[in-house]
């Protein structure tokens, strides 16, 4: 496989390429004069256009589909493809300073999304590893948001929950806690979400706490585990709406399933004896 930078570079070579068979195929057919770009807009563009070539080319399209899909992402920036192509050959004849500046800004844009890209993938295989864990009984807490945040807009419905049940006795003496951070609640037009925390033991019988959440920040219920008992399932949900004042904007970033299990205390000391030759001295 060719190295991520030669990868990007034969990617915007081949888009250079079909950019000026258009740009002939168009010659022909020219009803208007065309506008130059400026260099700043080109350098924006042209990162686009290469992921479009990249993903033209994976998916077969001919060169006329292809054209077709170049003019929609470049009427976005009301640009037309004779406008866009005819400031390529301008600039490479005329600017080639500049020229060579707008395919190295692209190639370090898109090695910067490239990256971005990566580190979303890779954030979002430690979150499912960590649930594996949690679920496996390797690990006493974890974080369920697979979404770093969640956000609801005004007036929106809000619906979490989840559902667990550990491959590990969770027995007394023991402490479950379910938390969660809210933010933009609390405001004008807010109503109070429900949390809440149910706990299913293995004797059949059922532990229940809720929360009324009136304002920001973290909010946690915990419930602890009689003595002789052990859960078998926990279920935990958050319900509401959010604020309805127009505008407004509801985040969780933490919603999250704890257990804990108490200190135990350092044994004593155990005091010293001592023996007939070992008596203080009397001064």
């Amino acid at each position: 496989m060719l190295p991520a930078r030669r990868l990007l570079r034969s990617r915007l070579t081949a888009y250079l390429l079909l950019t000026l068979l258009a740009l002939g195929v168009g010659q022909g057919c020219r009803s208007r004069g065309w506008h130059r770009v400026d260099l700043q807009t080109m350098q924006r563009i042209m990162g686009e256009m290469a992921m479009a070539e990249a993903s033209f080319s994976e998916r077969g399209l001919s060169d006329s589909l292809r054209i077709i899909g170049y003019q929609a992402l470049l009427a976005r920036y009301d640009i037309t493809l004779q406008d866009w192509d005819s400031s390529l050959v301008w600039y490479s004849t005329h600017e080639l300073e500049n020229y060579t500046k707008i395919y190295e800004y692209a190639t370090a844009d898109l090695t910067s999304r490239q990256t971005q890209l990566k580190q979303r993938i890779d954030s979002l295989e430690r979150i499912q590893e960590r649930l594996r864990r949690w679920r496996a009984g390797d690990l006493d807490s974890v974080n369920l948001l697979e979404d770093s945040v969640s956000y609801y807009p005004a007036g929106e419905y809000v619906e979490r929950t989840f559902e667990y049940t550990p491959d590990v006795s969770y027995s007394a003496p023991a402490q479950v806690s379910f938390a969660v951070r809210v933010l933009g609640q609390g405001g004008k037009g807010s109503r109070p979400l429900r949390l809440s925390l149910h706990l299913a033991l293995t004797d059949s019988t059922q532990l229940s706490r809720e929360l009324r959440l009136s304002r920001a920040g973290l909010h946690e219920i915990r419930i602890d585990l009689p003595e002789g008992k052990s859960m078998r399932t926990a279920y935990g949900s958050l319900r509401g709406f959010a604020p309805s004042t127009k505008g407004s904007l509801l985040a969780i970033d933490s919603f999250s399933f704890a257990r804990y299990k108490p200190a135990v205390p350092d044994a004593p000391a155990p005091e010293e004896t001592l023996s007939e030759g070992d008596q203080p001295e009397e001064l």
